[in-house]
């Protein structure tokens, strides 16, 4: 199988895209997929019919966050029998060749407003939100959700010197949700040239988790978002759309980590964290609950190689992880780390459920 990538040239090169690429071409070595990436600077100049030929099915990945209001783009697409499956990207369209993979923004969000909240911090600003990013927006729609909030936004036009200034002038905030860690470092710097403090004047976190978090002075509190993880979706994905028939959309939204660090004092707060791959299917013949659950099932075994498969049928037997890990060659904690993330695929809290889920279907 061929897998076509294109880049918006707004983001080739940037670490999140670089490591989100990453992710997709390691999981289709694993399969022995070929990823191509079509280097055109304007994605709707492509020769779609040189590009794809005869291919069975046509899928395109793209990877960007920019928002794309032109419904003509996605027809576009559709006339040329086009499936587009956005990594980053969130549409307002809802067309029937559009699907996307998504950090899942809103639970980032829930989970920094209530860590705030556990620390008695009432007073949040939400810092450096692109109006270009469809990320960005979905970070703000999250934020206006709660009560005169619509004043506690600062916005990136292009200039973060002149963001911090702007939230300098009216600065009675305890804490900040930062759109990126290039904005929360650059505010950090900012405030303390005003002699503001963090964390003892001001809470400051933001959404990445690059390495400067971790080790800058102060490290910064982020929401991790896993891009490797992304793009390893984007091929499951991928291959689900190439082997069904038009008008399906599939949509999936990993859960980020929250990760405490000294920018928040290091202060713990006592709430449950939920981790999850949450996936939905768009089809208007398979769009009850139960044939819901046996899409997932057939995503989890063709996300599966050999030795995910042998795994599998190791659990449904009854098998140690420490027998499995024998008989195929690998640690036990390489057997563990690929039944998480079957259970992942499937929506399952526990070995057990898996074991459940994939018996009412399948007899090893």
């Amino acid at each position: 199988m061929k897998i076509y990538v294109y880049i918006d040239p707004e983001y080739n090169g940037s670490v999140w895209c670089s490591q989100t690429l990453k992710g997709l071409t390691n999981e289709a070595g694993k399969r022995h997929y070929g990823v191509y990436i079509l280097e055109n600077e304007d994605i709707l100049a492509c020769d779609l019919d040189k590009i794809y030929g005869d291919e069975q099915r046509r899928v395109l990945i793209i990877l960007t966050t920019h928002i794309i209001t032109d419904v003509r783009f996605y027809e576009h697409f559709s006339k040329n029998g086009v499936s587009l499956l956005f990594v980053n990207h969130q549409s307002s369209f809802t067309a029937d060749n559009y699907s996307n993979i998504l950090v899942d923004y809103r639970a980032g969000m829930a989970q920094l407003m209530k860590y705030f909240e556990g620390c008695k911090r009432g007073k949040t600003a939400l810092f450096a939100i692109n109006p270009a990013s469809a990320t960005d927006q979905i970070k703000k729609e999250y934020f206006l959700s709660f009560e005169d909030n619509a004043n506690n936004i600062y916005y990136n036009n292009g200039s973060l010197e002149e963001c911090c200034e702007n939230f300098y002038k009216n600065n009675n905030y305890d804490s900040v949700i930062c759109a990126n860690d290039v904005a929360a470092y650059c505010l950090m710097n900012f405030l303390k040239g005003k002699g503001i403090r963090v964390p003892e004047d001001i809470y400051i976190a933001s959404f990445g988790d690059s390495l400067l978090s971790q080790m800058g002075s102060p490290s910064l509190t982020t929401v991790s978002v896993d891009h490797t993880k992304l793009g390893k979706e984007a091929l499951h994905a991928y291959s689900y759309l190439y082997r069904r028939g038009e008008g399906i959309r599939t949509s999936v939204y990993v859960t980020p980590k929250l990760n405490i660090r000294q920018s928040t004092n290091l202060t713990q707060v006592d709430y449950k964290e939920e981790h999850t791959v949450k996936n939905e299917f768009s089809d208007p013949m398979y769009s009850d609950e139960i044939a819901q659950k046996i899409l997932r099932i057939e995503r989890l075994l063709d996300s599966c190689d050999e030795n995910d498969l042998e795994i599998l049928r190791g659990i449904m037997k009854g098998k140690t992880y420490s027998k499995i890990s024998e008989e195929l060659y690998m640690s036990e904690k390489t057997v563990s780390y690929r039944v998480a993330g079957m259970r992942s695929v499937v929506d399952c809290a526990t070995k057990e459920e898996l074991i459940k889920s994939v018996g009412e279907y399948i007899e090893f």
